[in-house]
C-alpha cells in the first residue's frame, strides 16, 4: 500500500478537521473585503459632511492665520492648540466608522474568533527553509496573481479619474475658497465613488476565492479520512451520539409503521414486535417494527395511541425479536404461535364489537426449541 503521504488530497475537510483549524486560528480571510468596506464608510462620511469638512479647513486655515499674529504669546499659544486639538478631535470621530467597516467586514469569511495565544510570537514557526517553500506554493502565487491584476486595474482607473478631471481641478483655484472646498470635494466624492465600487467588485471575487483556497488547503487524503473516522468511532460520546441519531430515526419510523401493524408482542417491556399480515404483499406474517427497553416502550405507546392489539406473550416476543429482521417472514417454526396470536386478535375484535365473549389467550402454546429465546439469550 502506498504512504498515504504521498496520496492526492481530494477529499473535503472533516468537521473535526474544520474545528481543529479554527482552534488554531485558521480561518478564511478576505483582505479586499476590509478595504472595500472602509472605503465605501469614507465615501458615505464625507458625502454626508461636505459642509462640515469645507468649514472644517476653512476654519482651520483662518486660525493659523490669526493666531501666527500673536506667536510669542503664550497664553495665545494655549488657545491655538486647544482649539486645535478640539477640532481634530471632531475629525478623527468622523473617522472612526472607516475601521470599524473594515474591522467587522473582515470577519465575514469566516467569522470572529479571539486567540490570546495568536498575539504571542510563536518562534518555533520561524523557518527560511519553510518560508522559501511558501514563495512558490500554489496560495502564494494566487495572492501575487490577483495583487499584480489589483495594480494594473487601480492604476490604469487612476489615470483615466485624473485625465476626466483634471481640467476640473484645475478651474477651482479661480473660486472663492468655500465654493473650492465645496467642489473640490464634489469631485473627490465622484472619483472615490467609482473606487469604491471597484474594491467591491474585487471582494465579491475575493470572498470565494478567500474560502476555496482555505479549503483547498485543508483537503484530506481518502486515507486520512478514514483513520480519523476510527479514532472517532471508539470514542465513547461519539457512540453515545451515534446511538442517540439511531434511536432517533428508529423512532421515526416506527411512528410510521406501527399503525399498520395488526398486533404488538410484548415481553411485556423488555421486548416488543410489531407484526404485520399482507398476504398482497407477504406469504407469512412479517416484523414491521421490534425493539427493546426504550424502544419497546414507545412501541407500545405508538400501538395503544392507534389502537393497535398489544398482546403480553414473553416467549413468543423474545423468539421473533432473535429470529426475524425488520420487514423479514417470520420463520415457520413460528407460525402456528402467531396464527394462534391473530386469531385472539381477531376474536378481540369481535369481543369488543359485542359479538362473542372475551376470548382467552393460550399463552403455552408450544415454541420449537430452535427458535425458542429464555430471557438472557441474544442468540
Amino acid at each position: 500500500m502506498a504512504d498515504s503521504s504521498s496520496e492526492e488530497k481530494t477529499e473535503k475537510p472533516s468537521a473535526q478537521k474544520l474545528r481543529k483549524a479554527r482552534e488554531e486560528g485558521q480561518l478564511p480571510r478576505s483582505k479586499d473585503m476590509g478595504l472595500a468596506a472602509s472605503l465605501f464608510a469614507a465615501f458615505v462620511v464625507i458625502s454626508s459632511s461636505f459642509p462640515w469638512y469645507a468649514d472644517f479647513v476653512r476654519e482651520s486655515f483662518i486660525s493659523v492665520h490669526q493666531y501666527a499674529q500673536e506667536i510669542n504669546n503664550p497664553q495665545v499659544i494655549g488657545q491655538f492648540l486647544r482649539h486645535h486639538l478640539l477640532i481634530l478631535g471632531k475629525f478623527i470621530l468622523t473617522l472612526l466608522p472607516m475601521p470599524a467597516a473594515a474591522l467587522l467586514s473582515s470577519l465575514v469569511p469566516g467569522g470572529w474568533l479571539f486567540l490570546p495565544k495568536k498575539i504571542l510570537p510563536d518562534f518555533s514557526k520561524i523557518s527560511p527553509l519553510k518560508g522559501i517553500g511558501r514563495l512558490f506554493s500554489s496560495e502564494h502565487l494566487v495572492e501575487t496573481g490577483k495583487m499584480t491584476v489589483k495594480s494594473v486595474v487601480v492604476l490604469v482607473m487612476l489615470w483615466v479619474s485624473l485625465r476626466n478631471n483634471f481640467a476640473a481641478f484645475l478651474s477651482l483655484q479661480a473660486l472663492p475658497f468655500k465654493l473650492a472646498m465645496n467642489d473640490g470635494l464634489s469631485l473627490y466624492a465622484s472619483v472615490m465613488r467609482n473606487f469604491v465600487i471597484l474594491f467591491i467588485f474585487f471582494a465579491l471575487i475575493d470572498v470565494p476565492l478567500a474560502k476555496a483556497l482555505f479549503t483547498k488547503g485543508l483537503k484530506m487524503t481518502k486515507q486520512e479520512l478514514k483513520e480519523e473516522y476510527k479514532n472517532q468511532e471508539g470514542k465513547p460520546e461519539v457512540k453515545a451520539r451515534v446511538r442517540r441519531l439511531q434511536r432517533q430515526l428508529a423512532m421515526g419510523q416506527i411512528r410510521k409503521v406501527v399503525p399498520k401493524a395488526n398486533v404488538v408482542i410484548t415481553n411485556p417491556t423488555h421486548y416488543a414486535v410489531a407484526l404485520q399480515y399482507d398476504q398482497s404483499r407477504a406469504a407469512a406474517p412479517f416484523v414491521v417494527a421490534k425493539g427493546t427497553d426504550e424502544i419497546a416502550l414507545y412501541i407500545r405507546q405508538i400501538a395503544t395511541e392507534n389502537q393497535v392489539e398489544v398482546v403480553e406473550f414473553p416467549r413468543l416476543a423474545r423468539s421473533v425479536y432473535y429470529t426475524t429482521q425488520v420487514n423479514q417472514q417470520i420463520p415457520f417454526q413460528l407460525y402456528r404461535a402467531i396464527a394462534h396470536v391473530l386469531t385472539y386478535v381477531l376474536q378481540m375484535k369481535h369481543w369488543r364489537d359485542g359479538a362473542q365473549p372475551r376470548p382467552a389467550l393460550n399463552r403455552h402454546i408450544s415454541i420449537p426449541k430452535e427458535v425458542l429465546k429464555l430471557d438472557g439469550e441474544n442468540n
